[in-house]
């Protein structure tokens, strides 16, 4: 399998005929949204099985005492969801927070948003794990394909939670400018 990998990637990165004949057809329309299927189900499949694999972790420690108040772990799935979802954009390490210095970016957003849909719907409402894993890949695809939508119902949803908390009266702008030490 490794030797696949290796393979793609020397004639993706180092056969010029071959890397301009595959911008030409990432870039038509069709292709696009293709592949941008393909990545919502790859990613919902790395979220789903980062929650589910720490669930699964938590539940069989025997070190710690359970919660008296929680009848399953919660926290370590949602975070280990989350860091499925995104991790990938922290590495390696030297690059920093250097992917989300130019903004709100849709796919920690995602990242965010997945998990907790997925762990309310199979934990909380029942419903079975792979209809929650299209819900949230469906969603993920929603929000790639609908970036003017998705950037509205986001600004409707965070101006609601703010005015509700009284945290701040607007939302943060998209681009927040990061200033260096």
């Amino acid at each position: 399998f490794a030797w696949m990998l290796v393979a793609a990637w020397y004639v993706t990165h180092n056969v010029p005929f071959v890397s301009d004949a595959l911008t030409e057809i990432m870039n038509t329309s069709a292709c696009s949204v293709m592949f941008k299927l393909f990545l919502n189900i790859f990613k919902t499949q790395q979220m789903v099985g980062s929650l589910e694999l720490a669930a699964k972790a938590v539940a069989a420690e025997e070190l710690v005492p359970r919660s008296t108040y929680f009848p399953y772990a919660i926290a370590g799935p949602l975070i280990c969801g989350f860091l499925g979802g995104c991790g990938e954009m922290f590495l390696p390490v030297s690059t920093g927070l250097q992917p989300i210095e130019v903004g709100k970016v849709w796919n920690v957003r995602a990242a965010f948003f997945c998990p907790i849909v997925y762990f309310v719907a199979t934990r909380l409402c029942g419903c079975d794990s792979l209809d929650a894993k299209m819900a949230i890949c469906l969603l993920r695809l929603a929000g790639d394909l609908f970036p003017a939508h998705r950037d509205a119902l986001l600004e409707v949803g965070t101006s609601t939670i703010y005015k509700r908390t009284k945290l701040r009266s607007t939302p943060l702008p998209i681009v927040v400018p990061v200033k260096e030490a």
